[in-house]
C-alpha cells in the first residue's frame, strides 16, 4: 500500500478532526495535537466522553456536539471534516457489558457510524485512522496475537462489538484500495490511564472505583484470564507515528503493551499497591452477564508490526497506569 503518495500530516498548522475526542483516549490525543501546534476540532455526542476532559478554551480547539448516523450529525461532521487534514475516527460505545446487554443498539450504531464516516471520507477523500478492537481476534490464543490471524467469533452476543469493529476495518480497507485515501486500522487492547471510567466495566478503573468505595475487588470468573495493559501516554506516541508511516497504510496494526499478566494477579497487584484491606472476590460470569457470555481468555499482542514500520516503544510501567488511574479518581495512592 505504499504507493499511495502521503504528504505530512501532522505539522505545526495542520487541521485533525477526532470523532469521540472527548473520551478517554481521544482527549488524550487532542491534548497532544494542540502541544504540537496542531488545530483541533473534536466531534462527539458525549454518550461517553466528557466536556471537562478538554481544555475549552485553547486557542486551537474547537468542539462540537453532534451525533454521528443522524442527519444532524452528519451535517456538523461532514463540515468539521471538509477543513481537516487527517481524522481520527474514536467515536464508538464502549465495553463488553454494554455489548452483551445492548447488541442490537451496539452494533446498529457502530454500523451506522462507520458508514457515515468512511462515506465523507471517500466523498471528500480525506485520509483517516480508525480504531478497531483487539475484541475481533475473539476468544484469543495462548501467545501473542498476529495481525494476520483470522478473527474468530460466532453470535454470541460479546462478538456483536468485533463485528461492528470488523466492519469498519473493511470499509477502511476499501477505502485504500479501490479509492487510493490513505488508511490505518489500529487494533488497541488495554489501554489504562486517567479519564477512563469505571461504568464501562474496563478492569482497572473498575478495580480502583471499588478501592475508593471500600469493597472488595471483583474479579470475573477464575481470574486466570490473562491481558497486557498499555498507558494511554505511550498509546497517543503511536497514534502520532502510525499516520507517518506508509507502509501501515490498509493494514491492521496492534497497539498495545507485549507483557501479559493475569487478572487475578493485576487484582492483587493494586491491593498491595494501596494497601487495600477488602481484598478481591471472585464471581461467575453467569452471575455478572447472565447465560450465553463468551469468556475470552489470553488476550496479548505481538507488537512487532508497530515496532518495525514506526520504532515505537512503550515507557511507562504498570505501576504508573494503576496509579494515574488511582489518582484520576481520587483515590489516595501511599
Amino acid at each position: 500500500m505504499s504507493q499511495i503518495s502521503l504528504p505530512p500530516l501532522l505539522e505545526p498548522g495542520r487541521t485533525v478532526l477526532i470523532s469521540g475526542g472527548a473520551g478517554f483516549i481521544g482527549s488524550h490525543l487532542t491534548e497532544a495535537l494542540l502541544a504540537r501546534g496542531i488545530k483541533v476540532i473534536v466531534v462527539d455526542d458525549l454518550s461517553s466522553g466528557r466536556v471537562t476532559n478538554l481544555p475549552i478554551g485553547h486557542h486551537l480547539l474547537r468542539f462540537m456536539e453532534a451525533r454521528l448516523g443522524s442527519p444532524s450529525g452528519d451535517a456538523v461532521f461532514a463540515a468539521a471534516l471538509a477543513e481537516a487534514d487527517l481524522l481520527y475516527h474514536l467515536a464508538s460505545p464502549i465495553g463488553v457489558l454494554q455489548a452483551h446487554a445492548e447488541r442490537y443498539s451496539m452494533v446498529h450504531d457502530m454500523l451506522a457510524t462507520g458508514l457515515s464516516v468512511s462515506d465523507h471520507c471517500r466523498r471528500l477523500r480525506k485520509p483517516l485512522v480508525a480504531i478497531s478492537s483487539s475484541e475481533i481476534y475473539g476468544p484469543g490464543e495462548d501467545r501473542p496475537l498476529r495481525e494476520d490471524d483470522p478473527c474468530g467469533f460466532d453470535l454470541a452476543s460479546r462478538w456483536g462489538y468485533a463485528t461492528g469493529k470488523f466492519a469498519l476495518e473493511q470499509l477502511v480497507a476499501g477505502l485504500v484500495a479501490e479509492h487510493g485515501i490513505p488508511g490505518w486500522i489500529v487494533r488497541p487492547f488495554n489501554i489504562g490511564g486517567p479519564r477512563q471510567r469505571p461504568e464501562t466495566g474496563l478492569c482497572i478503573a473498575a478495580f480502583a472505583a471499588r478501592i475508593r468505595q471500600n469493597k472488595p475487588l471483583v474479579i470475573h470468573g477464575d481470574g486466570r484470564q490473562r491481558r497486557a495493559f498499555l498507558h494511554v501516554a505511550d498509546a497517543v506516541k503511536a497514534l502520532l507515528l502510525i499516520p507517518q508511516a506508509a507502509d501501515l497504510i490498509g493494514r491492521p496494526v496492534n497497539l498495545g503493551s507485549d507483557q501479559a499478566v493475569a487478572i487475578r494477579d493485576l487484582a492483587e497487584r493494586m491491593i498491595q499497591l494501596l494497601n487495600h484491606p477488602k481484598g478481591c472476590e471472585f464471581h461467575p460470569y453467569e452471575e455478572i452477564f447472565g447465560n450465553g457470555f463468551a469468556p475470552a481468555g489470553t488476550r496479548v499482542p505481538d507488537i512487532s508490526r508497530l515496532r518495525n514500520a514506526t520504532g515505537w516503544q512503550a515507557e511507562k510501567p504498570l505501576d504508573d497506569i494503576l496509579r494515574d488511574c488511582f489518582d484520576h479518581l481520587a483515590v489516595p495512592v501511599p
